[in-house]
């Protein structure tokens, strides 16, 4: 692998799957949390968005048969992290498809949840804005692009 410099203030780029079987909606969270957010994670430098994806899904959920369909949107926003520094993400998502059954979590700080569309409109699901573009994909297969500042 080759080295990368580091940058001199970091942005996380995050893959994401809108992650749908059976025509449910799998959402995940904190156990304990009430707060909801979409499968995936940071992309490593030298990782592709898709490989980091796929690598995510399998490290959160298993080996399963992923079906990458196509991209969604875009959701970027600033909020504040750690020690009250500001934090910079770019959310990337892809409708994902996947077979199989019951989905249970490889982390044991994580939860999967399942639920139809409808249901989704009374989650919280983070970052702010990724819901809204979520469900707009969902209705019309257009791509989005949503912006938070918290």
């Amino acid at each position: 692998m080759q080295n990368f410099h580091a940058p001199q203030s970091r942005i996380h780029v995050i893959a994401r799957a809108i992650l749908l079987q059976d025509d449910k909606i799998v959402l995940c969270r904190v156990k304990g949390e009430e707060k909801f957010f979409l499968p995936g994670g940071h992309v490593e430098n030298g990782e592709t968005i898709k490989q980091a994806l796929l690598r995510e899904l399998e490290e959160e959920i298993g080996s399963y048969d992923y079906q990458l369909i196509a991209f969604a949107g875009v959701c970027e926003g600033i909020f504040s992290g750690e020690k009250d520094a500001l934090q910079q993400e770019v959310n990337l998502l892809f409708e994902v498809h996947m077979s199989g059954g019951q989905i249970i979590s490889k982390e044991d700080h994580i939860e999967f949840i399942s639920m139809d569309r409808a249901a989704l409109e009374e989650c919280e699901i983070m970052p702010t804005g990724i819901k809204e573009g979520m469900l707009e994909w969902l209705d019309h297969k257009m791509p989005f692009f949503r912006e938070f500042q918290e």
